[in-house]
């Protein structure tokens, strides 16, 4: 039994995941299915309710970007990794993150950054996208490899 901690911010994916879960058996086996976006800051931020289940290039700066967005109408929870893994393993830094997966649309940097050395260090793998979209429009990838490589991932691309 290895718990798997799944993050969505978009209302309609969440309910399938849920669902999903549910049926199969899942939530008995350890996964959970959170209703949160995660970033490198704690806080919310706003959502469209429109957006399809698995809809894809829907992150924070959609929303973000155009307060004036009247399809924005959902507030989501954001939070960062440490603190969700401070909250729920506690300072049990012996457990292992066996994979952390990470595609949050062009904001990968952030989650990353707001996971921290503490959280980063327990992965035993670490899977990322790097595009031209959300943050790292403004982040490089070299600094986040370099961060990495300070807590000794090997990184491929």
């Amino acid at each position: 039994k290895v718990p798997v901690h799944c993050f969505d911010p978009v209302p309609a994916t969440v309910k399938k995941l849920q669902t999903a879960n549910r049926n199969l058996g899942y939530e008995a086996k350890g996964y959970k299915v959170i209703h949160a976006a995660v970033s490198n800051v704690t806080g919310v931020d706003y959502f469209q309710s429109k957006s399809r289940p698995g809809h894809e290039n829907g992150g924070l700066g959609n929303c973000r970007n155009d307060v004036r967005n009247v399809e924005c109408d959902v507030q989501v929870q954001v939070l960062t990794l440490a603190d969700y893994v401070k909250e729920h393993f506690g300072g049990n830094d012996s457990s292992s993150i066996h994979i952390l997966q990470i595609d949050v649309e062009g904001y990968d940097a952030d989650v990353l950054l707001g996971a921290g050395k503490d959280v980063l260090e327990r992965v035993e793998y670490l899977e990322f996208e790097y595009n031209w979209m959300g943050s790292w429009k403004n982040q490089h990838l070299y600094d986040v490899i370099e961060m990495l490589d300070d807590i000794d991932f090997t990184c491929y691309w």
